[in-house]
C-alpha cells in the first residue's frame, strides 16, 4: 500500500519542465484537459504486504490523474498514461534527468511505513462536503458542484441524483486527488436543472449511512447559498429560493463549520 511523505517535487526532476512537457503533450498528443490544469508531484512509499519488499516511487499527476512514475528501486521512468510514453523513454535515455532524484531509499521508507501504519492500518477520515452553484459562462448552463475532502482511505463514491434517479451520464469529475496529509478530495458536478438535486457520499469512513446533501426548491427571492458540512451536516436556506438541507444524517459528531451565501 502506498505511504504519501510529501507533496514537494524530487530535487532534479524539474517539475517547471515536467508540468510544460505534459501540458504539451496532452493539448496536443491526446485529448486536452479541461481549464484549469493541476499539477502534482507526490513521493510515497509502497509496501507489498505479501512480499515484506518496499520500493519508492515518485509520481507525477495532471488533474488528478498519473502520468508518469519514477521507481527508484530500478532507477527508470515509467508512463502510465499512452500520451507520455516518449517522455519516458526520452528522459530513460538522457541519464541525466535520473541522478537528481531525490528519492527516498528502502531504509528511509521502512522507517516512514513504522511510523504512519498505525495510522493507515487503523484510522478512518470521515469527508468534509462543500455544495455550490458555478455561474456559467459563455452560454455555459450553470452548475451544482459537490466539492469532498479530507477522507481516508481512498476509495469513495460521490454521485448525483436529480427527482430521485441516478444521473451518472451527466456528471462531470475532477478525479480524486491527494491533499498535502493522507487524505483525499474530488469534485463531481451537474448541470443546475428544474427541482431537486441530491449529492450522495458514500465512503467507509461513514458507517454504511451516506450523506446526502439536497439542494431544494423553497420560494423567495434573493442569495444563492453554499454550504460546508462536517461529519454531520445541518441545511442554510437562501432568500432566493434554493438551498441545502440534510435528508439523511448518520450518528456521527457535529458539523465543521458553515459557510454562507455565493454573492
Amino acid at each position: 500500500r502506498p505511504i504519501p511523505c510529501s507533496l514537494m517535487a524530487p530535487g532534479g526532476a524539474h517539475p517547471a519542465l515536467v508540468s510544460a512537457w505534459l501540458l504539451f503533450l496532452f493539448t496536443h498528443v491526446a485529448a486536452p484537459p479541461p481549464e484549469p490544469y493541476y499539477m502534482q508531484v507526490v513521493q510515497s512509499c509502497e509496501l507489498d504486504e505479501a512480499s515484506g519488499a518496499v520500493q519508492a516511487v515518485t509520481r507525477y499527476a495532471l488533474n488528478g490523474e498519473d502520468v508518469l512514475q519514477y521507481h527508484g528501486d530500478q532507477n527508470r521512468w515509467f508512463s502510465v498514461h499512452p500520451a507520455a510514453w516518449r517522455m519516458a523513454e526520452r528522459w530513460n535515455r538522457e541519464r541525466e534527468m535520473l541522478a537528481g532524484i531525490n528519492a527516498h531509499t528502502p531504509q528511509q521508507c521502512r522507517t516512514f511505513i513504522r511510523i504512519t501504519s498505525p495510522f493507515t492500518a487503523q484510522t478512518t477520515a470521515q469527508p468534509t462536503v462543500h455544495v455550490s452553484l458555478v455561474r456559467g459562462t459563455r452560454g455555459q448552463p450553470r452548475r451544482l458542484m459537490c466539492h469532498v475532502t479530507g477522507f481516508y482511505p481512498r476509495d469513495i463514491e460521490v454521485t448525483w441524483e436529480r427527482e430521485g434517479r441516478g444521473a451518472l451520464g451527466e456528471q462531470m469529475t475532477s478525479r480524486i486527488r491527494p491533499n498535502g496529509d493522507p487524505t483525499f478530495q474530488i469534485q463531481v458536478s451537474i448541470e443546475l436543472g428544474l427541482g431537486e438535486h441530491v449529492c450522495v457520499v458514500r465512503h467507509v469512513s461513514l458507517g454504511g449511512a451516506p450523506l446526502r446533501i439536497t439542494w431544494g426548491e423553497c420560494g423567495g427571492g434573493g442569495w444563492e447559498w453554499s454550504t460546508l458540512y462536517g461529519r454531520e451536516g445541518q441545511g442554510s436556506w437562501g432568500q432566493k429560493g434554493r438551498g441545502f438541507r440534510q435528508q439523511q444524517t448518520p450518528s456521527l459528531p457535529p458539523p465543521l463549520s458553515l459557510t454562507h451565501s455565493i454573492p
